[in-house]
Parts: C-alpha cells; structure tokens; sequence
C-alpha cells in the first residue's frame, strides 16, 4: 500500500513538474538558437576562391616566412650547438655563413618548389555548399 500524500509532498511534486516543464521549453529554446548560430558561422567560413596564381603566391609566401623562420632557429640551433661542443660560431669565418646560406638555400628552393607545384597541380575546388534545411 501506498502512504498517503500530505500536502508538502502534493505542492512539491507539482513545484518539480511545473520546473521540468520549464527546463525542457528552456532547452529547446537555447538548443535552436545554438544550431542557429553554429549553421550561421559555418556558412561564414565557406573558402572563397581564388586563382591558381593567387592561391600559388599565397602557398610560396606562407612557405618563405615558415623557411625564413625555420633557417633561423637552425642557424641559431648550429651556432649553440657548436659553442656548446667546443669548436665555436665564428660569425668571421666564412665556412660558418656558408652553413647557414645553405640552410637559407634549402629554404628558398622549398619556397619556388611550392609555387610552382600549386601551379602545376592547384587543389581541387570544393563543391558550393547545400542548404540542408
């Protein structure tokens, strides 16, 4: 058998049923302005298109920063690693630049393979976005 209720449990009951009601209408309520915003920043960041030159010059100069900056922590890689060895940086000794204009060298010819690569073979263009409802 059941106890019967008293009125504190009756009032709480309907307190509890009345908020839960309230909780899922709140739910609902942020849940679709969240898709709302979610939907609207993803269709902001579609990718604009741009000619094979274009995108091949912006590759290249992306690819010389990140050559320049690469040739620079080796040069200064090279330079502690051979004081901490012993032999020494000598920024007089033409043997020592000739490492580093080889590091810059290497980072060069990564840059003009790059450029021309993404002329010779651009990236496939993504198809128009559908609107899925």
């Amino acid at each position: 058998m059941a106890e019967p209720k008293n009125v504190v449990d009756l009032v709480t009951a309907n307190v509890l049923e009345k908020l839960a009601e309230h909780i899922e209408d709140a739910t609902r309520t942020v849940q679709a302005a969240a898709e709302k915003q979610i939907s609207e920043s993803l269709a902001a960041l579609t990718p604009v298109p741009m000619s094979a030159n274009a995108d091949a010059r912006d590759r290249a100069q992306r690819t010389a920063i990140q050559g320049a900056v690469a040739t620079v922590v080796v040069a200064v890689l090279l330079a502690v690693a051979g004081v901490i060895g012993g032999s020494g940086f000598d920024i007089t000794n033409a043997g020592d630049w000739k490492a580093v204009g080889g590091a810059a060298l290497g980072a060069v010819v990564t840059v003009v393979a790059a450029y021309v690569h993404r002329l010779v073979a651009p990236p496939q263009e993504l198809p128009p976005p559908t609107d899925a409802g």
